[in-house]
């Protein structure tokens, strides 16, 4: 009967581990998600032009998009 009992506590305790990481984790996933839409609000336009000027470049060159390829 102990050994039923103490299989018993181990799937318990092991499941309110695993909801506790799984809720830490969630936690964390939304740090992260809020912190790159500050990012992206604060540094979304410089970042879009610098984008659009290298893309501008490649496009120009098409030596220096295959030189970027390899």
């Amino acid at each position: 009967m102990t050994e039923y009992a103490t299989r018993l506590r181990r799937l318990v305790t092991t499941r309110d581990d695993r909801g506790a990481a799984m809720a830490e984790y969630g936690l964390l996933l939304v740090l992260v998600v809020r912190g790159a839409m500050a990012i992206m609000s604060t540094f979304g336009e410089t970042l879009a032009e610098t984008f659009g000027f290298a893309a501008e470049t490649f496009n120009e060159s098409p030596a220096l998009a295959q030189e970027a390829i390899e």
